[in-house]
């Protein structure tokens, strides 16, 4: 190894040779090593802005209603991240219940979205 670097070293175009090699090495080695970096901090800002704690609930009821005259279930979901909450609430009428004759089914569904500034603008506000 030792005699062939000696031997490329004496010729000029070997000398360019190599040197054009370290610098394709360098290049190479750099971009591979800068995506790697890339990757990570993509997947950091990611769990950073989505938020990595989610909560989701569920409520059940059941009931009466005797303004419509039925029973009902309703089901009621919430699903909240630091980003965002979604809510999803069903009602349905199960049976007749006194005067009524007719089954209601209603849906309702929301989306709220949070903005990280104006908690800090808010706490600032109130801070003496």
């Amino acid at each position: 190894m030792f005699l062939a670097a000696r031997q490329v070293a004496r010729r000029p175009a070997g000398l360019r040779l190599a040197a054009m090699l370290a610098v394709a090495v360098g290049l190479a080695s750099f971009g591979v090593s800068g995506e790697a970096v890339a990757a990570g901090n993509r997947d950091a800002r990611a769990q950073a802005e989505l938020g990595a704690q989610r909560v989701v609930a569920m409520q059940f009821e059941r009931g009466v209603d005797p303004v419509a005259g039925a029973g009902y279930l309703a089901v009621g979901f919430s699903a909240v991240s630091e980003v965002a909450a979604v809510d999803l609430g069903v009602r349905g009428d199960l049976f007749p219940y006194g005067t009524a004759s007719t089954r209601n089914f209603l849906v309702g569904l929301s989306l709220r979205l949070f903005v990280p500034g104006a908690v800090a603008s808010a706490a600032a506000a109130q801070s003496p």
